[in-house]
């Protein structure tokens, strides 16, 4: 299980990254969003966890940007401040939830869950494409039916030949 770690508070970052690993997650570290990028683009992660307050002030849009390119990573939010108006920004730029600085002992159970949103998302679309392949099946053969009851109607409609001798 690989964690993205977008954390500037270097001494944070330390504890945050102690503390994951004794919990068998691999942590990569990085202290902006524009590095946050780069890190996604050049690998894979199960997870990231971003401090909304960046120094680069990139933290929503590098949320907005991962979501306008259908990334399906979970993004938790760290957060210092306890204000609504930061949750709800995060949470409609398109992160799966926060957790604040003062309570991370919700932190693994924050990593838990967004992985089980993520795998349930990822299920519902597999059967939202099962379920439309079966729709376009169930078409076809309803044209081909429709096009033999014509058939057979027309045909059944017709005069009979008669053949003179």
């Amino acid at each position: 299980m690989r964690i993205l770690l977008v954390e500037d508070d270097q001494l944070l970052a330390k504890g945050l990254i102690v503390a994951l690993e004794r919990l068998h997650y691999r942590v990569e570290h990085c202290l902006s969003g524009k590095q946050a990028l780069q890190a996604v683009q050049n690998s894979t992660f199960d997870v990231m966890i971003l401090d909304i307050g960046l120094p680069d002030g990139l933290a929503l849009p590098v949320i907005r940007k991962l979501r306008a390119n259908q990334q399906a990573l979970p993004i938790l939010v760290l957060t210092a401040w306890d204000h609504l108006e930061t949750k709800i920004e995060a949470l409609d730029a398109g992160a799966d939830d926060y957790v604040l600085k003062s309570n991370l002992t919700r932190l693994p159970s924050a990593i838990e869950n967004a992985l089980a949103q993520r795998e349930l998302k990822q299920q519902r679309i597999k059967a939202d494409a099962a379920l439309r392949t079966q729709n376009e099946e169930l078409v076809k053969i309803n044209r081909e039916l429709d096009s033999f009851v014509y058939s057979v109607s027309h045909n059944l409609r017709a005069p009979p030949i008669v053949t003179g001798k």
